[in-house]
């Protein structure tokens, strides 16, 4: 693989993460924003030996830690770094290079004010090479917050099947957490999350096996914001744990009302509306080409319930089913699409400043075109201007290269937070909205039908109030006004479909997201979808399901007793099948919408490829049809099998990695095989020809898969020398094999082997042969010269 393109995907990668946790979570992860972590002072020196103390260099504008949080300090450095080198054994071969006390202060209500020994280190390994890396105590209560160690690939890596099963390694982490916590933490208090939901790492097949674990920890008895995460790898070691502990007082654990009359509540106010639901939520493959589904959405999956209080908490501008939506008037001033070929980098620059004011002391410091961030087949401007240097404020914009149309644009300064004022410096004064609602609302209405192309025909305003007071404490410094358009087809809402225009206090545009998919070619498919299940059957079988769950949750104000709606144990974040009636799972680790596996398919029950099939759809990389079953006899395609390698590689996240290169003719933009071909490509395992058809729809035979796993295993080019080998030789059906080189190499190493003295390289490969041939290969991951796919 080229490297710029395994950079590229790997930054991609990264940004998807980020993102998905963002919409998750609401807010970073633990171990995640170290980089950016306020005012310090560095205790410098080797080892762990007597060092000397000097203060940490920081950005302009960021004060130093007072010596009155430093006071605060109940742990010493040295008894920080005996608690990881006791709790961690491989941080007894690490070189301590440097000692912080910091503020930890990450997020609002997590980690407020606390302050922390960050622990810089050093770790030689096998293969000639050091890495750097981090860890983090709680200067007061002694618990570690942080613990991240880097690997190499020749250093004991644990591949499939590993030493520890996943059972082994949750009583290997729930132990850690124990341990790490000092005892404040009991096994008791832990609540695993909703794997459907935990989005911190990817499930890969391929690569040294890592077992994660995610929990909630109970306070008062009842599960709390607070988390845990661990990993543990194959051989039982831990690899990563992160705690984000949470500063914030909770109220008591006594609710004002029963769970059962939250339940009742619940079901009252729940409102099931028809939506368009697309199948597939990474926005790779959100476009137009992407398949979708009509379902009742419940108004559950946009609402929990004070305990306290009993009033509905409603998650603002989410489009769902309870919101109220109004009509866009008529305007003289509507979106002109650019005429006259693609747009320059400097006409990209002249739209966005006509349509909000760029600041004079920003500086425009990149531009680059590249292709479209939700999927679609166009190029999009990327421009960025900058305020001062370092941490300072920013304006981000994406504009459509062919019409002219924006489609994101943003300013984004720092909270402070992140720049380091603490809960002691006083916060700056919020500045109040000088105009009315009523004004604000009108003028986003203008803008809307200025900004995006037939907006009365396709928008429509989603509840009419847009006012948000300023989050002080998070670095807001003024109230705002913010207004979400839901998209329609035919009068029926796209879900999660919105523009989003933000003004400031002044009713100034400040922020424009456009999440919209185009719906030029996607009526014709969603016009096919029609409901056969009534509205009072889905209401029927959804609230047979629904229950409730008393909880802790963060908000803006503080942390709250809530009581949360669930489905099957789950969150209740799930819809309706309009046309079977399923209740399926709206968010999943797959990023995309489908009725949970509650058992194996029946038609690889007593097969003798159900070991190796059950493995492939734990993993993703074979789905049940829409009947519920594999078809194991039944043959898959060459781009089937290049599709499958590339999500054994990187797990769920695949959706999220697109190449803008043209390989073969007949493989396009939208081709349901373009992620995998391009995954060949770019690996060396199959050679592009931008000029020529693959065809990879076509069946796989067995000689065409005994050439792919050769070039996989980069013994392509051996190949070419082993025609002669005496075994395939000897098959009977020797002259019909084309590459016979490939087909020794695969033949002595057992991944494709001869049966009844041939070889047959016509016959199609099943899904089964398939399952068997994949786990076959992963199993011999650590045993070639060169490491396999990952």
């Amino acid at each position: 693989m080229k490297k710029s393109a395994r950079k590229d995907r790997a930054v991609k990668l990264a940004v998807a993460g980020t993102l998905g946790l963002s919409l998750m979570y609401g807010a970073a992860q633990p171990g995640y924003a170290s980089g950016l972590d306020a005012a310090s002072t560095v205790i410098q020196g080797s080892g762990s030996g007597s060092v000397s103390e000097s203060v940490k260099a920081r950005p302009e504008g960021q004060e130093s830690m007072d010596s009155g949080q430093m006071a605060k300090a109940k742990i010493s450095k040295e008894q920080a770094e005996q608690t990881m080198r006791k709790l961690f054994p491989i941080l007894q071969q690490a070189k301590l290079d440097s000692v912080t006390l910091e503020n930890t202060n990450h997020v609002p209500n997590f980690n407020s004010g606390a302050i922390a020994w960050e622990m810089r280190w050093t770790i030689s390994h096998k293969s000639n090479s050091s890495a750097s890396f981090s860890t983090r105590v709680d200067a007061v209560s002694g618990e570690v917050l942080t613990y991240t160690t880097p690997y190499d690939r020749e250093d004991n890596q644990s591949y499939y099947p590993p030493k520890v099963s996943n059972a082994e390694a949750e009583k290997i982490a729930r132990q850690i957490i124990e341990k790490a916590s000092g005892g404040k933490i009991r096994q008791a208090q832990l609540v695993q999350e909703d794997p459907n939901f935990y989005w911190g790492e990817p499930k890969r097949l391929f690569g040294p096996v890592r077992h994660h674990f995610s929990y909630h920890i109970k306070v008062n008895g009842i599960k709390s914001v607070e988390n845990v995460q661990v990993t543990v790898d194959g051989n039982g070691e831990i690899r990563d744990y992160h705690r984000r502990p949470a500063n914030s007082q909770y109220p008591a654990a006594s609710a004002g009302i029963k769970q059962d009359e939250a339940e009742k509540l619940f079901k009252e106010q729940d409102k099931l509306v028809l939506h368009y639901v697309p199948a597939d939520w990474s926005p790779a493959n959100l476009h137009e080409k992407s398949k979708w589904m009509l379902a009742y959405v419940p108004s559950t999956v946009a609402i929990q319930l004070d305990a306290q209080s009993g009033k509905l908490i409603e998650t603002p501008g989410f489009g769902n089913s309870g919101s109220v939506y109004a009509d866009i008037p008529a305007a003289t001033e509507v979106f002109k699409p650019h005429q006259g070929g693609q747009l320059t980098a400097e006409q990209a620059e002249e739209t966005i400043k006509a349509a909000v004011a760029v600041p004079s002391d920003f500086t425009l410091s990149s531009q680059r075109l590249g292709e479209d961030y939700r999927g679609g087949k166009g190029q999009m401007w990327n421009l960025s201007w900058q305020k001062g240097q370092f941490m300072g404020e920013n304006l981000n914009a994406v504009v459509d290269a062919s019409t002219g149309e924006i489609r994101h644009f943003s300013f984004f300064k720092y909270p402070r937070h992140i720049l380091g004022d603490t809960a002691d410096q006083e916060a700056p004064k919020v500045k109040k909205t000088s105009v009315t609602e009523q004004q604000a609302r009108d003028t986003a209405l203008k803008l809307i039908v200025k900004l995006y192309p037939n907006a009365r025909e396709e928008l429509k305003l989603i509840n009419a109030e847009g006012l948000r007071k300023a989050d002080n404490s998070f670095g807001d410094q003024e109230d705002r006004f913010q207004y979400t358009f839901q998209s329609f087809y035919k009068g029926t809402p796209l879900l999660r479909n919105t523009v989003t225009v933000s003004l400031d206090a002044d009713g100034k545009l400040s922020a424009y997201h456009n999440e919209t998919v185009k719906l030029d070619g996607l009526g014709a498919s969603l016009d096919l979808l029609t409901a056969k299940i009534s509205e009072e059957a889905a209401r029927s079988s959804y609230h047979a399901e629904l229950k409730a769950e008393l909880t802790y949750e963060a908000f803006i104000d503080g942390i709250k007793l809530i009581y949360k709606p669930l489905i099957r144990g789950g969150r209740a974040a799930h819809v309706i099948d309009a046309q079977t009636g399923e209740i399926k799972l709206l968010f999943n680790r797959d990023g995309g919408l489908g009725a949970e596996q509650t058992s194996i398919p029946a038609d690889i029950e007593g097969h003798w490829a159900n070991s190796q099939i059950t493995t492939l759809i734990n993993y993703g990389l074979l789905k049940p049809d829409p009947d519920g079953r594999i078809h194991p006899d039944s043959s898959i395609r060459y781009g089937d099998w290049m599709n499958m390698i590339r999500r054994g590689v990187y797990g769920e996240h695949d959706g999220y990695l697109r190449s803008e290169e043209k390989h073969f003719a007949d493989v396009q933009e939208d081709s349901e095989f373009k992620g995998g071909v391009d995954f060949f490509v770019e690996n060396s395992w199959l050679k592009a020809n931008p000029g020529n058809k693959l065809n990879p729809g076509r069946t796989l035979t067995r000689g065409e898969l005994s050439i792919l796993l050769a070039n996989m295993l980069k013994y392509g080019k051996l190949a070419e020398h082993m025609t002669d080998d005496v075994r395939i030789a000897s098959l009977k059906d020797s002259d019909k094999i084309k590459n016979k080189g490939a087909a020794a190499i695969v033949s002595n190493l057992g991944l494709l082997t001869p049966s009844g003295g041939r070889f047959n390289p016509d016959a199609p490969v099943t899904k089964a042969q398939a399952a068997v041939v994949m786990m076959r290969l992963v199993e011999l991951q650590g045993k070639t010269d060169t490491a396999i796919l990952y």
